[in-house]
């Protein structure tokens, strides 16, 4: 490679990321005729001792090999001598090489594919930008740095941040406070002082703690809200780039573009935006969005199936949906107007679900003769439960909005005392487990149309007439809900 000695300072942009390396001392004159005579043999007895196989190369070059001896010749010609065009497209055909060479490794993965018609509810509800990213760094590390570098080069100094700060140990408990609201810390070492230049706050900030330390360790800086979000949204853009170029080369690897799409879609975006989109590489078509909706839908239907036979306690709970639906073009038979849907889900708690399905004999009704006034009617321990309850609101109101006042307050010279809220019986803290329906264009409050509902419920639980002819089940709903159920 031709190469023409520089007659300036290194240039800026390679000696940023590459470390120093100290410039020999100039030959004898007496030499130099000697060496630029013989440079040409040189560099082609190091070519064919390059060559394979590796078997017959000497001990000296496996050794100058092993010891980074070659990187150190590319970083030093790199550093000290202007290269040509010609040697700038050697570099980056090399590069592209080892580009393709990692996304074609990534892709045979298997974890940005994602059939449509075989997507479920699950899949989506996990989904999230830092987990795709992680996947993106541990596979991609070369490819991401490069992201990195072109994105973020103005925060050099934050560049490893994640993957260097999350192998050690928390070195402060602010970090465990704030984990959901931090989104990286940032390390500092001496070779990224370049960068560092800029005006930048929390770039000078890690380097006056480096400084103040006095030495390259790794030091966790907390980012501020506006360096949190600018992080953010720099990481968002390359996961997108990344999946952009993934989805030119081959339209499965749909990952991202499938939750975009989705996005879209539950924006009430129109159709041709889209497309427009599917033909950019942020989203996939339409017609991919439909495809993956109804394979949730069928995937949604046979969890509920399964719910009931797991669980044979559950509760049913339903309520209408209303909303105004407007169109762009009113005709005789398309105008706006108000639209009623019905809407609905089983749902069951660990704690007293186990068992068969209740029956009527469940239903104790000789208790009902001991049903008085005094069951309705507040007694003495009912008053104080409701005296507590103001207690407890006044103490949650001036806590939000005067917390500093209530730390100067004492009560017979000692700090007040926080007042919690009185409970009757206290429900055990559990995961609730649940299913929805699907949307029935349905109005609840046409008893005809509540009747429609309830069958179309006892066909998606997988139930017939004979399994309910003695069951008892659960309903939850406002006041027209189960007054119209009862009138079925």
């Amino acid at each position: 490679m031709a190469m023409q000695r520089r007659s300036s300072r290194p240039h800026a942009a390679h000696a940023r990321s590459l470390s120093p390396i100290p410039e020999s001392t100039e030959p004898p004159s007496s030499c130099s005729s000697a060496i630029s005579a013989d440079i040409g043999g040189l560099a082609n007895q190091l070519i064919a001792m390059l060559q394979p196989p590796v078997s017959r190369r000497s001990r000296q070059v496996n050794e100058w090999i092993q010891n980074d001896g070659f990187s150190k010749f590319l970083v030093s010609a790199f550093q000290h001598y202007e290269p040509s065009e010609n040697d700038l497209d050697i570099v980056c055909l090399l590069a592209q090489d080892i580009y393709f060479k990692e996304i074609s490794s990534f892709l045979t993965t298997g974890k940005l594919r994602q059939p449509l018609d075989s997507s479920t509810a699950a899949l989506h509800s996990t989904f999230s930008f830092e987990s795709v990213w992680s996947d993106y760094v541990e596979q991609l590390p070369r490819l991401t740095s490069l992201f990195q570098t072109i994105i973020q080069r103005e925060n050099a100094c934050h560049l490893r941040a994640r993957r260097k700060y999350e192998k050690g140990p928390l070195s402060t408990s602010s970090h465990q406070d704030n984990q959901e609201d931090r989104l990286s810390a940032v390390s500092y070492d001496q070779s990224d002082d370049s960068d560092c230049q800029s005006d930048d706050s929390d770039c000078q900030t890690a380097k006056r703690k480096h400084d103040s330390h006095g030495r390259n360790d790794q030091i966790p800086v907390r980012l501020s809200k506006t360096a949190q979000r600018k992080a953010k949204r720099q990481t968002i853009a390359m996961i997108q780039g990344l999946s952009s170029v993934m989805y030119g080369r081959n339209q499965r690897i749909n990952h991202i573009p499938a939750q975009i799409g989705y996005y879209l879609y539950a924006s009430r975006t129109s159709k041709r935006v889209i497309e427009v989109l599917n033909q950019a590489g942020v989203s996939v078509s339409y017609q991919s969005v439909i495809r993956g909706l109804r394979a949730i839908a069928r995937s949604n239907a046979e969890n509920v199936r399964q719910f009931r036979l797991t669980n044979p306690r559950f509760i049913v709970v339903c309520d209408n949906m209303d909303f105004y639906s407007k169109v762009r073009t009113h005709t005789l038979s398309n105008e706006s107007q108000l639209k009623h849907y019905t809407v609905g889900y089983v749902f069951v708690n660990d704690v007293g679900s186990s068992g068969p399905m209740f029956t009527k004999a469940d239903i104790q009704t000789s208790k009902a003769i001991d049903f008085t006034e005094s069951d309705l009617l507040p007694n003495n321990s009912d008053v104080q439960w409701h005296l507590e309850s103001y207690h407890n609101l006044l103490y949650e109101i001036l806590h939000l909005y005067f917390p500093s006042d209530l730390t100067h307050y004492l009560h017979k010279g000692k700090p007040l005392t926080p007042v919690p809220f009185p409970s009757v019986f206290q429900i055990p803290i559990q995961k609730t487990k649940m299913e929805t329906f699907s949307v029935w264009d349905k109005n609840e409050a046409i008893i005809n149309e509540m009747t429609d509902v309830l069958r179309e419920m006892q066909r998606e639980l997988g139930c017939n007439s004979e399994d309910l002819t003695n069951a008892v089940v659960g309903h939850v709903g406002d006041g027209l809900t189960l007054r119209n159920i009862r009138f079925v």
